[in-house]
Protein backbone atom coordinates (compact mmCIF):
# COMPACT_ATOMS: atom_id res chain seq x y z
CA UNK A 1 0.00 0.00 0.00
CA UNK A 2 2.53 2.42 0.77
CA UNK A 3 4.88 1.56 -2.39
CA UNK A 4 1.32 2.30 -4.09
CA UNK A 5 1.38 5.61 -2.77
CA UNK A 6 4.65 6.50 -3.19
CA UNK A 7 4.06 5.48 -6.83
CA UNK A 8 1.43 7.27 -7.05
CA UNK A 9 3.09 10.59 -5.68
CA UNK A 10 5.88 10.20 -7.90
CA UNK A 11 3.81 9.97 -10.81
CA UNK A 12 1.90 13.20 -10.62
CA UNK A 13 5.01 15.08 -9.59
CA UNK A 14 6.57 14.14 -13.23
CA UNK A 15 3.43 14.98 -14.63
CA UNK A 16 3.41 18.48 -12.95
CA UNK A 17 7.05 19.24 -13.79
CA UNK A 18 5.93 17.39 -17.54
CA UNK A 19 3.34 20.40 -17.80
CA UNK A 20 5.61 23.00 -16.69
CA UNK A 21 7.99 22.13 -19.20
CA UNK A 22 5.89 21.83 -21.85
CA UNK A 23 3.94 25.10 -21.31
CA UNK A 24 7.39 26.61 -21.64
CA UNK A 25 8.89 24.92 -24.53
CA UNK A 26 6.43 22.99 -26.23
CA UNK A 27 6.16 19.12 -26.77
CA UNK A 28 9.30 19.78 -30.03
CA UNK A 29 11.69 21.77 -27.45
CA UNK A 30 10.69 19.64 -24.36
CA UNK A 31 12.92 16.82 -23.67
CA UNK A 32 12.77 13.93 -20.97
CA UNK A 33 16.07 15.28 -19.27
CA UNK A 34 14.01 18.79 -19.22
CA UNK A 35 11.38 17.05 -17.31
CA UNK A 36 13.34 15.17 -14.88
CA UNK A 37 15.14 18.06 -13.98
CA UNK A 38 12.15 20.15 -13.65
CA UNK A 39 10.83 17.39 -11.19
CA UNK A 40 14.07 16.73 -9.79
CA UNK A 41 14.88 13.11 -10.46
CA UNK A 42 16.66 10.98 -12.59
CA UNK A 43 16.13 10.56 -16.44
CA UNK A 44 15.89 6.27 -15.83
CA UNK A 45 13.24 6.65 -13.28
CA UNK A 46 11.04 9.20 -15.41
CA UNK A 47 11.79 6.53 -18.17
CA UNK A 48 10.82 3.39 -15.40
CA UNK A 49 7.17 5.28 -15.19
CA UNK A 50 6.42 6.78 -17.91
CA UNK A 51 8.78 5.14 -20.82
CA UNK A 52 8.33 7.96 -23.90
CA UNK A 53 7.99 11.90 -23.80
CA UNK A 54 5.06 11.00 -25.84
CA UNK A 55 3.46 9.27 -23.34
CA UNK A 56 3.94 11.47 -20.75
CA UNK A 57 2.63 14.39 -23.24
CA UNK A 58 -0.90 12.56 -24.20
CA UNK A 59 -1.51 12.05 -20.08
CA UNK A 60 -0.67 15.60 -19.35
CA UNK A 61 -2.63 16.71 -22.65
CA UNK A 62 -5.52 14.95 -21.79
CA UNK A 63 -5.88 15.93 -18.03
CA UNK A 64 -5.27 19.27 -19.27
CA UNK A 65 -8.13 19.33 -21.77
CA UNK A 66 -10.42 17.72 -19.38
CA UNK A 67 -9.87 19.64 -16.28
CA UNK A 68 -11.02 22.57 -18.82
CA UNK A 69 -13.81 21.47 -20.05
CA UNK A 70 -15.12 19.42 -17.33
CA UNK A 71 -17.31 21.60 -16.18
CA UNK A 72 -18.43 22.65 -18.97
CA UNK A 73 -19.52 19.70 -20.83
CA UNK A 74 -22.53 18.96 -18.34
CA UNK A 75 -23.95 22.56 -18.78
CA UNK A 76 -23.52 22.52 -22.55
CA UNK A 77 -25.72 19.25 -22.58
CA UNK A 78 -28.23 19.92 -19.73
CA UNK A 79 -31.63 20.70 -20.34
CA UNK A 80 -31.41 24.20 -18.02
CA UNK A 81 -32.63 27.55 -20.07
CA UNK A 82 -30.06 29.74 -21.83
CA UNK A 83 -30.24 32.44 -19.01
CA UNK A 84 -28.97 29.35 -16.59
CA UNK A 85 -26.09 27.68 -18.72
CA UNK A 86 -24.29 31.21 -19.70
CA UNK A 87 -23.24 31.98 -16.08
CA UNK A 88 -22.94 28.10 -15.53
CA UNK A 89 -20.48 27.73 -18.86
CA UNK A 90 -18.57 31.15 -17.14
CA UNK A 91 -17.92 29.86 -13.61
CA UNK A 92 -16.78 26.53 -15.37
CA UNK A 93 -14.40 27.56 -17.20
CA UNK A 94 -12.87 30.43 -15.14
CA UNK A 95 -12.93 27.61 -12.03
CA UNK A 96 -10.22 26.19 -13.83
CA UNK A 97 -8.25 28.80 -15.28
CA UNK A 98 -7.71 30.23 -11.99
CA UNK A 99 -6.61 27.52 -10.96
CA UNK A 100 -4.40 26.44 -13.49
CA UNK A 101 -3.84 29.67 -15.70
CA UNK A 102 -1.03 28.22 -18.06
CA UNK A 103 -3.38 25.07 -19.17
CA UNK A 104 -4.86 27.16 -22.44
CA UNK A 105 -1.41 28.20 -23.68
CA UNK A 106 -0.66 24.35 -23.23
CA UNK A 107 -3.66 23.40 -24.90
CA UNK A 108 -3.61 26.25 -27.56
CA UNK A 109 -0.01 25.79 -28.66
CA UNK A 110 -0.14 22.05 -28.80
CA UNK A 111 -3.24 22.47 -30.95
CA UNK A 112 -1.56 24.91 -33.78
CA UNK A 113 0.81 22.63 -33.84
CA UNK A 114 -1.20 19.55 -34.85
CA UNK A 115 -4.87 20.53 -34.54
CA UNK A 116 -6.11 17.08 -36.47
CA UNK A 117 -4.28 14.42 -33.86
CA UNK A 118 -5.33 16.10 -30.70
CA UNK A 119 -8.81 16.41 -31.22
CA UNK A 120 -9.80 13.45 -32.61
CA UNK A 121 -8.62 12.01 -29.65
CA UNK A 122 -11.18 13.87 -27.73
CA UNK A 123 -14.03 13.29 -30.22
CA UNK A 124 -14.03 9.64 -29.37
CA UNK A 125 -14.83 10.58 -25.46
CA UNK A 126 -17.17 13.45 -26.27
CA UNK A 127 -20.08 13.37 -28.57
CA UNK A 128 -19.48 17.35 -29.84
CA UNK A 129 -21.96 17.52 -32.50
CA UNK A 130 -24.84 16.56 -29.76
CA UNK A 131 -23.64 18.66 -27.25
CA UNK A 132 -24.10 21.59 -29.74
CA UNK A 133 -27.29 20.19 -30.77
CA UNK A 134 -28.52 20.42 -26.93
CA UNK A 135 -26.77 23.68 -26.95
CA UNK A 136 -28.65 25.46 -29.88
CA UNK A 137 -31.52 24.06 -29.02
CA UNK A 138 -31.30 26.58 -26.16
CA UNK A 139 -30.53 29.40 -28.05
CA UNK A 140 -33.31 28.86 -30.48
CA UNK A 141 -35.79 28.36 -27.45
CA UNK A 142 -35.06 31.84 -26.73
CA UNK A 143 -35.29 33.30 -29.75
CA UNK A 144 -38.23 31.95 -30.43
CA UNK A 145 -39.54 33.06 -27.14
CA UNK A 146 -38.42 36.72 -28.26
CA UNK A 147 -36.30 37.32 -25.11
CA UNK A 148 -33.09 37.37 -26.95
CA UNK A 149 -32.04 38.30 -30.47
CA UNK A 150 -31.47 36.47 -33.46
CA UNK A 151 -27.61 34.59 -32.80
CA UNK A 152 -26.03 32.01 -34.31
CA UNK A 153 -25.30 29.30 -30.84
CA UNK A 154 -21.43 29.23 -32.41
CA UNK A 155 -20.96 32.39 -32.38
CA UNK A 156 -22.54 32.82 -28.79
CA UNK A 157 -19.81 29.37 -27.44
CA UNK A 158 -17.04 31.46 -29.06
CA UNK A 159 -17.86 34.93 -27.26
CA UNK A 160 -18.30 33.08 -24.01
CA UNK A 161 -14.51 31.50 -24.79
CA UNK A 162 -12.95 34.43 -25.89
CA UNK A 163 -13.96 36.48 -23.20
CA UNK A 164 -12.88 34.06 -20.41
CA UNK A 165 -9.52 32.37 -22.04
CA UNK A 166 -8.48 34.99 -23.80
CA UNK A 167 -7.14 37.34 -20.69
CA UNK A 168 -5.30 33.94 -19.89
CA UNK A 169 -3.30 33.59 -23.29
CA UNK A 170 -2.22 37.55 -23.25
CA UNK A 171 -1.32 37.51 -19.54
CA UNK A 172 2.25 37.71 -20.33
CA UNK A 173 1.84 40.52 -22.80
CA UNK A 174 -0.77 42.54 -21.05
CA UNK A 175 1.29 42.53 -17.70
CA UNK A 176 4.33 43.59 -19.79
CA UNK A 177 2.19 46.27 -21.42
CA UNK A 178 0.44 47.64 -18.46
CA UNK A 179 3.09 47.28 -15.75
CA UNK A 180 0.68 44.82 -13.82
CA UNK A 181 2.33 42.06 -11.22
CA UNK A 182 1.22 38.89 -11.86
CA UNK A 183 -0.76 38.80 -8.71
CA UNK A 184 -2.40 41.66 -9.06
CA UNK A 185 -3.71 40.55 -12.69
CA UNK A 186 -4.57 37.13 -11.46
CA UNK A 187 -6.74 39.31 -9.22
CA UNK A 188 -8.53 41.14 -11.87
CA UNK A 189 -8.90 37.88 -13.55
CA UNK A 190 -10.43 36.28 -10.55
CA UNK A 191 -13.26 39.02 -10.12
CA UNK A 192 -14.57 39.02 -13.72
CA UNK A 193 -17.08 36.65 -13.21
CA UNK A 194 -20.42 39.12 -13.45
CA UNK A 195 -18.68 41.65 -15.85
CA UNK A 196 -18.57 38.63 -18.46
CA UNK A 197 -21.98 37.40 -17.96
CA UNK A 198 -22.84 41.09 -17.80
CA UNK A 199 -21.46 41.40 -21.59
CA UNK A 200 -22.77 38.17 -22.86
CA UNK A 201 -26.14 39.04 -21.76
CA UNK A 202 -26.03 42.51 -22.91
CA UNK A 203 -25.39 41.57 -25.93
CA UNK A 204 -28.26 39.16 -26.37
CA UNK A 205 -30.79 41.89 -25.62
CA UNK A 206 -33.04 42.74 -28.65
Amino acid sequence: MVNKQLSSEAEEKILRAAQTVFVKKGYKGATTRDIAAEAGITSPLLNYYFRSKENIFQIVYERAFSRLYSNVYPVIIGDEPLFDKIPALVDGLLAELLENPDVPIFIFNEITQSPDKLIEKFRSKINIMEAYKKFSKSVYDEVEKGTIRSVRPITLLINIQSLCIYPFLARPLICEISAISYREYMKILSNRRDEIVGIIEKDLKL
